[in-house]
């Protein structure tokens, strides 16, 4: 917060209003949620490992993350990725059944 409100050349209780009136959420919260929206590419989108997506995210551990995706998302990441996982599956049976013409 001591860099953003002097990037803006005022003070940090001024910053942090500032930006809690615009994004309607804390910093914190605010890196929170974006931290989660980037690990949930990384579950869809990689082989990772759950730990490896927690570091790779800037969580201090894999058990804090999956604290926060659980109450973030209402599922454990390894959860999210097998739904993820199973839709995309879904989703191209379906393409090769439609471009086959039902066959």
């Amino acid at each position: 917060m001591e860099e953003i409100a002097g990037a803006a050349s005022v003070g940090e209780r001024e910053a942090l209003r500032c930006f809690q009136s615009c994004m309607q959420k804390t910093p914190f919260e605010y890196l929170m949620e974006y931290r989660i929206e980037m690990s949930k590419k990384l579950l869809k989108d990689s082989e990772e490992t759950v730990m490896e997506i927690a570091m790779a995210t800037g969580f201090s551990s894999a058990a804090y993350y999956g604290k926060v995706f659980r109450e973030a998302c209402k599922m454990t990441p390894k959860q999210y990725r097998q739904k993820e996982n199973k839709e995309r599956q879904e989703t191209k049976d379906y393409e090769h059944y439609r471009i086959s013409g039902g066959k």
